[in-house]
């Protein structure tokens, strides 16, 4: 597990919460909107902007989207190619799939990165992002550098008490809308520097699909993360004793 000190940066929990107030971005720094295929035909949004040998790819947490990193595009697009996507079921990308995966969001992840020709990327995952970073390294490990978890993978042995997650989900089940407001308040115990962000926060998560949210997060206790970060590690070092890039295997 030494080799997890250099592969893998956590950072502080809550980035979004305490990012400062957005800079001015240069009118030459412009966003482009485009959308990529996954492995299954659901179309994926993302947005890219920036310029540079290493990308940076945000992938946003559980009934979250790309515009939780909105200040961070900011921050990081100059000198890098920065890009966000919604995932599959969030935001503006499809949602017709039959089987709300990790690995197939995974195959999202992959499916941007591919369709905009990344050689060399770094994954940031917030939250359920982590683990979405964890499967999507491990299926494109000769384009992947790094994995840098934001409030996520602190832990990855530490399981998850299946009977708590349970009742956890029929709460969402029963108040999808109130329950995760009163998850959002509970992320927010302070005042933050901008006043308004723990309102939008609560805005955009609590206006997903409960469907496909609940569908989501009931098999996140099934997750067996000390497997897939050993299969990301694993397959990224083979690819760094392997060499150049050679073409890739999709997730099916």
């Amino acid at each position: 597990m030494k080799r997890l000190a250099l592969w893998m940066v956590l950072l502080p929990a809550l980035v979004l919460a305490c990012s400062p107030k957005d800079p001015a971005v240069p009118a030459e720094m412009t966003t482009r909107t485009a959308t990529a295929m996954s492995t299954d035909g659901v179309e994926v949004e993302y947005d890219v902007r920036g310029s540079g040998p290493v990308a940076l790819v945000f992938i946003h947490g559980w009934i979250c989207d790309r515009t939780h990193w909105r200040r961070q595009v900011d921050a990081f697009s100059d000198g890098h190619t920065v890009v966000t996507l919604d995932l599959a079921g969030h935001g503006n990308s499809g949602t017709d799939r039959d089987a709300w995966t990790i690995d197939r969001f995974g195959a999202d992840v992959q499916a941007v990165v591919e369709a905009l020709d990344l050689p060399r990327v770094i994954l940031v995952g917030h939250s359920m992002g982590g683990q979405v970073a964890l499967a999507a390294a491990a299926h494109m490990p000769d384009r992947v550098l790094g994995v840098v978890g934001a409030d996520t993978l602190h832990n990855v042995e530490a399981a998850v008490d299946p009977e708590q997650w349970n009742r956890l989900m029929e709460m969402y089940e029963a108040d999808f809308t109130g329950t995760c407001a009163s998850f959002v308040e509970y992320m927010f115990p302070e005042p933050t520097e901008d006043a308004g962000l723990p309102d939008w926060i609560r805005s955009n998560m609590c206006d997903a699909d409960p469907e496909i949210a609940l569908a989501v997060g009931r098999q996140m206790p099934t997750l067996d993360q000390p497997t897939m970060l050993a299969a990301a590690v694993s397959r990224c070092d083979a690819s760094i004793r392997r060499g150049p890039r050679r073409p890739m295997s999709r997730p099916t």
